[in-house]
């Protein structure tokens, strides 16, 4: 197995404001490593080096000052903001409910995380919050979203479809970018302020859904053809051989082939 680290509190690695440079060698002694108390900033495209092996949880000592930990995942001391996933973790995970904001590559190269559940009292996921994610297949931006940042989920190859719920206002540069297999992706309410290339090199199959009403879209957006959701389809099922009556509803999110037309 790789061996374990023990990061010193502040000996043998240099720390400044929004970047934290850890030593090439570190001494052996514990399971999971140990981030120092005094450490203000854990963001950067570096955290940690390719040097350091990949650890599945992050430990804090007793006297943190800062920040937090549960479940294994480095937050803010009142885990209010998500700072980092670990490396490590496989499969799906759910952000707790304090979170309001996603940090800037809280999840970046997270190779094994294949679904992930944004709680609503989250309001902006960060840039590269989620980049090179090639796992992930699934994800859920509730309605209290109102920004996705640059690069957010650029490099999520495995991801096929997302809805951005009527609540974003802005989609930042290049968010999706190099999605090679995103091919649904449905605007809930009027088109969002995008970045520059944010859906591009996408799935040769990639289209926009938007519902009827919706604003600001044409018959191209960002490059990508759009299409109409359809509008609520009223179904009743009573008893065999009875005719359909508008009683109940259904909406589906899956547009029947034949039934949907481009925008004009």
């Amino acid at each position: 197995s790789s061996p374990t680290i023990l990061l010193p509190r502040c000996n043998g690695f240099h720390l400044r404001k929004g970047c934290a440079c850890f030593p090439d060698k570190a001494t052996s002694g514990t399971t999971n490593p140990l981030l120092p108390t005094a450490l203000e900033g854990v963001y950067g495209d570096r955290f940690p080096p390719p040097s350091l092996p990949v650890r599945p949880a992050f430990v804090l000592g007793a006297s943190r000052l800062s920040y937090s930990s549960l479940d294994g995942v480095l937050f803010d001391k009142t885990q209010t903001t998500l700072i980092r996933f670990p490396f490590g973790r496989l499969g799906d995970y759910t952000i707790p409910d304090s979170v309001t904001r996603i940090e800037y590559s809280a999840f970046m190269g997270c190779g094994g995380l294949t679904s992930v559940t944004i709680p609503d009292s989250v309001t902006s996921i960060g840039r590269a919050a989620f980049i090179g994610c090639r796992s992930l297949t699934s994800v859920t931006i509730p309605d209290s979203v109102t920004s996705i940042g640059d690069r957010a989920f650029s490099g999520c190859s495995s991801l096929t479809s997302v809805t951005i719920p009527d609540s974003v206002t802005s989609v930042g540069a290049s968010a999706f970018r190099d999605c090679e297999s995103l091919e649904r992706i449905v605007f809930e309410g009027d088109a969002a302020e995008v970045g520059e290339a944010a859906f591009r090199d996408l799935s040769s199959n990639a289209k926009i859904f938007i519902n009827p009403e919706a604003k600001g879209f044409g018959s191209r957006f960002e490059g990508l053809p759009v299409e109409f959701l359809p509008k609520e389809v009223e179904i009743s099922t009573v008893s065999t051989g009875a005719a359909r009556s508008h009683s109940q509803s259904k909406r589906s999110r899956t547009p029947p082939i034949g039934s949907i037309q481009p925008v004009t």
